[in-house]
Order: C-alpha cells, then sequence, then structure tokens
C-alpha cells in the first residue's frame, strides 16, 4: 500500500514538473524573458512583423527618411527595403539614428519603406531598492543630461518644479515616477495649438505626446537621470492602416514617448501621454530615432527636435517641415504579423 502511495506521489510530481517545463517553454516563445537586476519576467511578449510603410509626395528639395534599427525594445530589424533607393543612408553623429537621404525632386513621387522586425510590450522588471550610482564620465550620462531647444534644462522654473515633484527623493527610479505622475495628473491635452517645448508645456499646463515627452525628460535631467525622447509608430498590428491628409490617427499613431536609464537595467520606457505607461510598454512599437535636436541631413545642416516621419527641407535650405501628404496615398501602414 505504501509503495502504491509512493508511486502515486511519485507520478503527481512528474506530472507537476512536466507542466512547468512546458510553462517555461511556452514563455520563452512568446518573449517570456529574464529580466535585468535578476528579476524573471514573462510579463514582456514579442511578436514579429512584417511592415509597408508607403506614402507619396508631390516635390521635395530634400527628403529625410527616418529608417528603424535594433534597440532597447526591437530587435532582428532585417530585409529593410526603400523605394526608390535614396542618394545616401547616413547615421547622425549624436545618437546614431538611420537616415534615408534623397535629393531634390520636382516631380510627385511614390516611396516605400519594407522591413521584418520583432517587437516588444509588457512590464519592464526593476528593484527600485537596488538602484547603483550613476558613471558621470559616462557617454550616456553626458549626452542624456545636456540642454537643448525642446528641452531647457537650464530654464529656473524647472528647475524648481523638479525640486518640488521630487523633494527630498533620492532614488532615480522613485523619482522618475514622480515626475511621470505630476505630468499625468497636471497636464492636459492641448486645446490649440500648443508649443512642444518643455518650459511652453508646464507654462501652459497642457501638451500633446511631444510635449508631455519633452517635459518628462526636461525634468528628469535637471534630477541628473539620463533620459531622452524617443519618435516613432505606435498601436501596431495586423492590418492596413492610414493617417490622412491632416496627420489625423486612423488605427495607428505617429508619436513621440521617452525612457530614463538605470546602471544595470538600461533604458525604461515611458510615454507620459498614457496611463499605466511607466516601465510598461502599452502596445507595439517601432521606434523610428531616438533623442531630440537630430541632425538629419549629411552636412550638418538641418536639425529636428523629433523624427518620427519623412521630413522635407523647404526650397530655401535650413528650415524643415513634415512631408505634405497628398492624393489617395497618405502615410499609409500594412502590418502582417509572421509566426
Amino acid at each position: 500500500m505504501r509503495n502504491r502511495q509512493g508511486d502515486n506521489v511519485r507520478k503527481l510530481l512528474f506530472i507537476i514538473l512536466l507542466f512547468i517545463t512546458i510553462f517555461l517553454i511556452g514563455g520563452c516563445k512568446t518573449g517570456g524573458i529574464v529580466t535585468p537586476g535578476g528579476g524573471t519576467g514573462p510579463v514582456l511578449t514579442t511578436r514579429k512583423f512584417h511592415i509597408k510603410w508607403y506614402f507619396k509626395i508631390n516635390w521635395f528639395k530634400n527628403l529625410y527618411i527616418p529608417i528603424p534599427i535594433d534597440s532597447e525594445f526591437q530587435s532582428s530589424t532585417e530585409h529593410v527595403t526603400l523605394s526608390p533607393q535614396p542618394d545616401k543612408i547616413h547615421e547622425d553623429p549624436d545618437y546614431k539614428n538611420k537616415i534615408g537621404y534623397y535629393k531634390e525632386h520636382t516631380t510627385s513621387m511614390d516611396f516605400s519603406m519594407i522591413f521584418n522586425i520583432t517587437l516588444t510590450k509588457g512590464s519592464q522588471y526593476v528593484n527600485p531598492d537596488n538602484i547603483k550610482p550613476y558613471d558621470t564620465t559616462s557617454d550616456i550620462y553626458k549626452t542624456y543630461t545636456d540642454s537643448n531647444s525642446e528641452i531647457q534644462t537650464g530654464n529656473n522654473e524647472l528647475i524648481s518644479l523638479a525640486g518640488l515633484i521630487v523633494a527630498d527623493e533620492v532614488n532615480p527610479y522613485k523619482k522618475a515616477k514622480y515626475i511621470y505622475e505630476y505630468i499625468r495628473e497636471n497636464i492636459g491635452e492641448p486645446t490649440s495649438f500648443a508649443l512642444p517645448d518643455a518650459v511652453s508645456v508646464y507654462v501652459s499646463k497642457e501638451g500633446d505626446c511631444v510635449g508631455k515627452a519633452n517635459l518628462f525628460v526636461a525634468l528628469c535631467r535637471i534630477e541628473n537621470i539620463p533620459a531622452r525622447i524617443v519618435s516613432g509608430i505606435s498601436d501596431i498590428k495586423e492590418g492596413v492602416w492610414v493617417v490622412d491628409e491632416m496627420h489625423n490617427k486612423k488605427e495607428y499613431d505617429i508619436c513621440v514617448w521617452a525612457e530614463f536609464y538605470l546602471p544595470e537595467y538600461g533604458w525604461i520606457f515611458v510615454d507620459p501621454e498614457k496611463d499605466d505607461s511607466f516601465a510598461n510598454i502599452p502596445d507595439y512599437r517601432i521606434s523610428l530615432s531616438k533623442g531630440a535636436d537630430i541632425d538629419i541631413d549629411p552636412s550638418g545642416s538641418i536639425y529636428a527636435p523629433w523624427f518620427n516621419m519623412p521630413m522635407v527641407s523647404d526650397w530655401q535650405g535650413g528650415n524643415y517641415t513634415p512631408i505634405q501628404i497628398s492624393g489617395k496615398y497618405p502615410l499609409s501602414l500594412l502590418v502582417t504579423e509572421i509566426q
């Protein structure tokens, strides 16, 4: 009798171990990963997509197209094809974004960019009590705590605001979360045209995705937390999606969000435009560029405060504007999930 009971117990243990093994293998296939700092993360999932992004433009002096590359939350970027071929593909010197450059055209042209990419969504693991100190001599720290035209870290109003938000907190993870919560609670949607720089957003108490990301990054940098804006496409899912002639969203979104840096954990996702988006990626997103005041021209003469759609310089040069999409081909996105 005891032997039978022992056999039954062993069989039960074997079945339990078998189910655990199957669960762990299944988690790996759907993107379950081990996250930095020793935490396990079945909360992160990955999916691979085939993307075709296409649009039409009537004329341009210089055209610049952001090209996706592997980064923190996207990988296996492959088979990138641009049609027609760019006159040059280059990297900006500060952030290493990849840019397709086209010289002047005076006739209407159809453009497309086709690629495969693996995207990530879900919650990141961070142990707030296990944050290492920053290396203040590192390139990441020096680059992403600096000031620029949209992220004015030397502004006295923003310096005072950052101090009020974080009070006597010294933990960079907790300080960044307080800043995120302040923006969610105090910065509304724009009621009319709103300047997107950090100071203007704070003064007006309203801003779009760009403005809120700029304010988050500025306040983090003031508190000596490396941070940056990220420009790209959100809400990636299967189907044919369109942003129309007025850049209105139709099922996918051209947007800007933010990331801040923690030693040993790397870059942490934040979208100040959305609830429940601190260290949590709410949807699959394609990052097209990182950083602000991006040097998009091979000659170093044209800078973009953010870069998440094709841009043209005007006929006089030295300035840029988002392309004026026209005809029956607005900014369209064809998405197929790859099994």
